[in-house]
Order: structure tokens, then sequence, then C-alpha cells
């Protein structure tokens, strides 16, 4: 698994070193397909053809992702990486790096806290409250550290980026 991420971020490095990636657009895109593929894979979900970028960027970042993407789900179930926790691991891996850009997996795709979901890929309830403003406390960490449709009790949530602590009113 680690080699498939490597090739994964070897095949983005290239985009990535001259244009990073803008978390809120190419980020959230590219990190909802690798849930939607593999990590909390959902039936008949298909990779969008626009990630923000030029139409060969995006043709670049769609073939990377398809290609790790049906890699990681034929290989996982022979390692053992069957869960959602596990799969979430195997993509944040922290020891897979790139030597020319020193690209990390959380550098495009940004990190997600794996005590956030249940078992099975969920958002737990009470953050996603948390998130937004109807909970106990409101300073918690995003679900996603970029915007993301998620599933809760089966239908589609848009969890909003959290406000900006250093703006005045707390709105960004």
């Amino acid at each position: 698994m680690e080699q498939l991420l490597l090739e994964l971020l070897l095949k983005l490095e290239p985009i990535w070193a001259y244009e990073p990636f803008n978390d809120r657009v190419s980020g959230g895109k590219m990190l909802a397909s690798v849930f939607g593929l593999f990590i909390r894979p959902e039936p008949g979900y298909e990779l969008p053809h626009d990630f923000g970028l030029s139409a060969e960027e995006n043709r670049i970042i769609r073939d990377a992702l398809q290609a790790y993407t049906e890699a990681a789900r034929a290989l996982a179930p022979a390692l053992g990486i069957n869960t959602f926790h596990k799969r979430l691991a195997a993509f944040q891996n922290d020891a897979v790096v790139t030597q020319r850009e020193k690209l990390h997996y959380a550098d495009i795709f940004g990190h997600t806290p794996p005590k956030q979901f249940d078992e099975e890929g969920n958002p737990i309830a009470e953050v996603v409250a948390r998130l937004r403003g109807v909970g106990p406390s409101k300073s918690v960490e995003p679900v996603l550290l970029c915007q993301a449709e998620l599933k809760v009790a089966g239908r589609a949530v848009r969890v909003p980026a959290p406000p900006d602590p250093t703006s005045a009113d707390g709105t960004g």
C-alpha cells in the first residue's frame, strides 16, 4: 500500500510543485474521490472531471486517482485492510513522502482525524453538530480539513469549513 500511495504522490507532485492545490477546491474534490472510491466506497461513485485546474492537470489528477483507488481496492483485502479505519490509515501513512518535494499526503488531501468517524466511516453526529455550532463546544478540528460532502444517516451533508478564528467576528 505504501508503494501505491507513493506512486499517487509522485504523479501529483509535478503539478503541486509549481501550483499548490487549493485545499478548498482541488484538495476537497480529490479527497472526496479517494473516500468515495476506496476509504468509504460508495456504489456508483464517479470521479469528477474538473478539479479546478487546467484540462491537462485535471486529466493527470483523474488518471492518478483512478489508478490509485483501483489498485488499493484490489490489494487491500489481501493485506487485511478491510475496515474504514484501516483504509484511512493506509491512505494517511506518515511514512510515505516523495524525495524531490518532500510531498506528503496531507499536503494535497489534508488530514482526516479518524476519531471523528464511526466504524463504518460515518461522521460522528456530535462532531458534525459542533462544527455547525449546535453542540456544547464550537472548538473542534474539522471533520475534514477541506470541505467535502459527507453522508450522515444516509443523507449527503455538506460540512462547512470552521470559522476563521483570526477574524474579528469569527466568520472569516
